[in-house]
């Protein structure tokens, strides 16, 4: 019999594994809803075509990773998923009704009809999505947040700025990730169009970046060394990122986005224990500690397949949407 000391560092565990799934979630999701957004501004019908033809193939996986994480956070941390659902019911039902919105669009658009209306909601759920999770971590947070800034003068707009800076990175960060990956899979005027979009975005997002590392900074860190470090490891992938921009280099944007938006996730977490403090007292586990490393060890063998399966599928739709070398279009 497993000895019950051993159980909170399963619980340490679990936080983890639950961390790295909803980061790979906002992740992959946060790239097509990128492009539902960038979606606003485009008028000429072709590069409309392009734009959805590049994820055709590999976005319907992207909720895999929900399902996961809603799945393990009911197993590993049943009463906590209770409570938190119940706080967090109304971004729970935007987002539900954002991937219902964006994926009936996102079918609709391969018909070639109405294109013009399907965009709209094609954009118009990836707003809803964006929004209902930045949402999700601002109520997360604001306990935390809010009774620190009560303390302060102007309490009320430097809680307002944070939170606004939060959603704005949330929101730039996912117009990065479909205006690098996009840069990938276009070439010509198509992709000189991303590369602008993509150095005003980075530009935006650094400074809403800022105002969300302040904003962690001003209760007291529980893990100082890990937010500054995240904050400076952000910069410094901003600034390498912007300066590939600049110079018109294509491999490597995606992935520094994509590693910037870990940066700051990484801040995010340095507020643990503070993060939920109403949920302290809650006991972590209603069952034994074996069951629980048991659902854990499930969890690393399937794992692999998953990632395994999501590489596969970006692999074989790898190649340029727009000079007709898609692989298997």
């Amino acid at each position: 019999m497993i000895n019950e000391c051993w159980q909170p560092y399963i619980g340490y565990a679990w936080i983890l594994v639950l961390a790295l799934v909803f980061l790979t979630y906002l992740i992959s999701d946060g790239l097509v809803s990128g492009i539902g957004i960038l979606s606003l501004w485009i008028r000429d019908q072709q590069v409309l075509s392009d734009m959805t033809e590049s994820f055709s193939g590999v976005w319907h996986t992207h909720q895999t990773w929900l399902v996961v994480f809603a799945g393990l956070l009911f197993g590993s941390f049943p009463v906590v998923f209770g409570r938190v659902l119940s706080v967090l019911y109304l971004p729970a039902f935007l987002l539900i009704l954002g991937l219902v919105i964006r994926g009936i669009a996102i079918e609709l658009l391969e018909l070639k009809e109405s294109r013009r209306l399907w965009t709209f909601f094609f954009a118009l759920g990836s707003i809803i999505l964006t929004l209902s999770q930045a949402m999700v971590v601002v109520l997360t947070l604001q306990i935390v947040f809010y009774s620190a800034f009560s303390r302060l003068p102007a309490s009320a707009l430097m809680a307002n700025v944070f939170t606004f800076g939060l959603t704005m990175t949330l929101i730039f960060s996912y117009i990065l990730f479909g205006a690098t990956y996009l840069i990938g899979k276009t070439s010509g005027d198509n992709q000189t169009l991303f590369y602008i979009i993509a150095r005003k975005v980075a530009v935006f997002l650094i400074v809403a970046a800022i105002c969300v590392i302040v904003g962690l900074s001003i209760p007291q860190p529980q893990h100082p060394i890990i937010l500054y470090t995240a904050f400076g490891v952000t910069l410094i992938l901003s600034l390498i990122l912007f300066r590939c921009l600049m110079q018109g280099k294509e491999k490597p944007l995606f992935f520094l986005a994509v590693a910037c938006f870990i940066a700051l996730f990484v801040a995010l977490l340095s507020t643990y224990p503070g993060l939920l403090p109403a949920l302290a007292s809650i006991p972590l586990f209603v069952s034994s500690a074996k069951s629980q490393i048991t659902l854990l060890t499930v969890f690393c063998l399937v794992l692999p397949v998953i990632i395994i399966y999501n590489i596969f599928q970006y692999r074989v739709f790898r190649g340029k949407v727009d000079e007709g070398n898609l692989q298997n279009y």
